[in-house]
């Protein structure tokens, strides 16, 4: 007797604890609170997704055999509410609906080929070989190394249009390709020295950034400047199709994102087509997050989009199809 209600007031603490940390993660994910610790837990979405729906299977058949107290029912109740929450983040991901599919027959379209090559990759084979292969219109890279660059130069011949601006760290950008350039410019977004690139076509304009990953509160407020600087610069970057494509260091679910594009009224060419996870942390899967992106304006419509298998980075290239409306 003694034991089971021992079991008993143990399943209800645990029930209460798990219920309401849940809910508080949930809560956080949804609140820009300018604190950078705040939103990290929010980029797992997927995988605190799954974690609670097995929390809550357990609880409920537990609860057959376990006398629930009140406080496990609120704690049950607050897992089912942060699950909604998860699904509120998911859900534009996984509904089919959400692609946009209407596109005009006679409208040009395009495809672009993204990648963070990864300063320490020394292997530019597989990265070559997928260019080969996909032979897309645009390519965008980060972490573009004086090695790096170099091995690019096989590409001049077939992208002979490119911007290339190496560096030994973790911001080398560069961008080819087979369209001609109307103008390029080379833009700084944050107090740091960390480029980004503003390049006009005839039928649209593509930035591509990489700012810095939000680990302490001085990288997460310089990569939101970069995302600050562009809403400040809404109407000039807008006055045609528009594309912003990159390393963003950031998922779809952290709250400083969904600020941006709302903001900017931009999409992601991952709706209706999964989370498409681009960045690795350790080579673990279950610590994948979709950190690399492409978004767009109304008036650019997704053909296509998928993430392509590793070309030995820590993040996987992602390679999309796209028309002008």
């Amino acid at each position: 007797m003694i034991q089971s209600t021992f079991h008993s007031a143990f399943f209800n603490i645990i029930a209460v604890c798990l219920g309401l940390s849940a809910l508080t993660n949930g809560f956080l994910s949804l609140w820009d609170s300018g604190f950078y610790l705040f939103e990290l837990s929010s980029h797992f979405q997927l995988q605190i997704f799954i974690l609670n729906i097995i929390f809550l299977c357990l609880f409920l058949v537990s609860a057959y055999h376990i006398k629930l107290n009140k406080a496990a029912k609120l704690g049950i109740v607050s897992l089912i509410l942060a699950l909604m929450i998860n699904v509120f983040h998911l859900w534009p991901y996984y509904t089919p609906w959400y692609k946009t599919v209407d596109i005009k027959q006679d409208g040009p379209s395009y495809s672009l080929l993204q990648a963070n090559v990864f300063k320490f990759n020394f292997e530019t084979g597989p990265l070559l070989d997928l260019i080969q292969d996909k032979d897309p219109d645009l390519l965008v890279f980060s972490e573009v190394t004086f090695q790096w660059a170099e091995a690019l130069k096989k590409l001049e011949d077939r992208w002979p249009h490119s911007l290339v601006l190496p560096e030994d760290g973790s911001h080398g950008m560069a961008v080819y390709s087979k369209i001609p350039f109307e103008n390029t410019k080379t833009e700084f977004m944050s107090a740091l020295d960390i480029p980004s690139f503003i390049i006009d076509f005839k039928d649209f304009r593509l930035v591509s950034i990489h700012p810095l990953p939000p680990v302490s509160q001085f990288y997460y407020l310089n990569r939101n400047a970069h995302f600050k600087w562009m809403v400040s610069q809404e109407k000039q970057l807008t006055s045609r199709p528009l594309i912003v494509a990159g390393d963003m260091n950031t998922t779809m679910f952290a709250p400083s994102y969904q600020k941006f594009i709302r903001a900017l009224d931009l999409k992601n060419a991952r709706y209706g087509r999964g989370i498409q996870n681009s960045w690795i942390y350790n080579k673990n899967p279950v610590l994948a997050i979709p950190i690399d992106h492409f978004l767009h304006t109304d008036s650019i419509g997704i053909i296509d989009s998928k993430v392509y298998p590793s070309i030995n980075s820590d993040h996987l290239p992602i390679f999309t199809k796209f028309s002008i409306y």
